[in-house]
């Protein structure tokens, strides 16, 4: 059955979740122009944690006046830093997902109670991923994208012709809260240069607040930080390289962009904080030896040549950091809108290093929408 044909009493309520995210803003839009017998119907809510950025709140904005309607703002009562203390300082993780169960759900929950519902969530029919599942069996879930066939080419293109793209899509892929753990290190590194004032908070939130924990798994914001400029330099330079080739243009100073070498990376126990490096094995199992008080890990991690410093003061080194500038300067490529084509965001343009985080957990929709 269509969930436009569902049996609703006419005290069933009709709630669409927005989280400052593009799907869900398309899917009210959606609904406002095809379903509007729906749309009249329906109740709009934001779950507010407090640590959005200002695009997040300023998109909600225009979402509630095109829409001509009151967007609900939910939230915990309590801001971030009280509930990080009341989980002993234990910073969230993909495997730890407190933030999203206390300030997100709990208040949406909160604020449906014990009526029918009917809940409609944005995730699109190109996706592979659930929603959230309420243990409540008075809430029904929909999924309109999915049953309709809208795909992420469509959802730019209702933003594109009505309320515009959230301005945070220029250098992020989701919506959330500024620290959210699944930040991509590109997104990180542009969460820097865009809001350092919202960075610096989240590496107070490691520094003192969160009792040793890190926001990734790999290290502190500091190394993510590091192998994000390594990545884009990489990427840029290899972008040079290649077209210094094609150009007929002189590349025997600079190795092949394959080259790698072996760096030797010593972690603590948990494998959360980096404490050395080393260029061979044996170094890293020598500092090993003089600290066999502690317990670590070793692991290895592949540099590519062409991103080492020794490159930073050449042809090559320079014509790559000024398309970086360019980009900083610009904050983004322009989005494409069509239904075939990809979001040109810079993220796409940089090859990160993989990162074995990235791919193990998706973010749960009730933020990411």
């Amino acid at each position: 059955m269509h969930f436009s044909e569902l049996k609703a009493s006419d005290t069933t309520r009709h709630v669409l979740g927005l989280s400052g995210g593009k799907d869900s803003a398309a899917l009210a839009i959606y609904i406002r122009d095809k379903y509007p017998e729906l749309s009249e119907k329906m109740e709009y809510f934001f779950t507010d944690t407090g640590s959005e950025m200002k695009e997040v709140y300023e998109f909600l904005d225009s979402m509630e006046a095109f829409l001509d309607t009151k967007i609900h703002r939910l939230s915990s009562g309590k801001p971030f830093e009280h509930w990080l203390k009341v989980h002993n300082n234990y910073l969230p993780s993909a495997r730890q997902r407190w933030c999203t169960r206390t300030m997100k759900i709990k208040p949406f929950e909160h604020f449906i109670g014990d009526d029918d519902v009917i809940s409609y969530i944005g995730i699109r029919a190109d996706e592979n991923r659930q929603g959230y599942e309420s243990s409540k069996e008075t809430i029904r879930p929909v999924f309109p994208f999915v049953e309709d066939g809208i795909m992420r080419g469509d959802v730019f293109g209702m933003l594109d012709k009505s309320v515009g793209v959230p301005k945070y899509y220029n250098w992020r892929s989701r919506s959330g809260c500024y620290f959210c753990f699944f930040q991509r290190q590109d997104e990180w590194l542009w969460l820097k240069r865009i809001h350092p004032d919202l960075f610096k908070r989240s590496q107070e939130f490691e520094d003192n607040e969160g009792d040793g924990f890190t926001w990734r798994q790999e290290g502190t914001l500091d190394d993510v930080i590091v192998k994000a400029e390594l990545a884009e330099r990489f990427k840029f330079r290899k972008q040079v390289y290649e077209e210094m080739e094609a150009n007929g243009e002189d590349t025997g100073l600079y190795p092949d962009p394959k080259t790698t070498i072996s760096q030797w990376r010593v972690l603590d126990a948990s494998g959360g904080k980096e404490l050395a490096k080393f260029s061979s094995r044996e170094e890293a199992d020598q500092y090993v030896l003089e600290h066999d008080d502690q317990a670590f890990k070793i692991v290895e991690s592949k540099l590519k040549v062409l991103a080492l410093p020794e490159y930073d003061d050449t042809e090559l080194g320079h014509r790559a950091q000024a398309i970086i500038e360019t980009m900083i300067k610009n904050q983004s490529n322009q989005i494409a809108s069509d239904r075939t084509s990809k979001v040109q965001r810079w993220q796409d343009i940089i090859e990160q290093e993989e990162d074995e985080d990235d791919n193990l957990e998706k973010p749960c929709f009730t933020c990411s929408l």
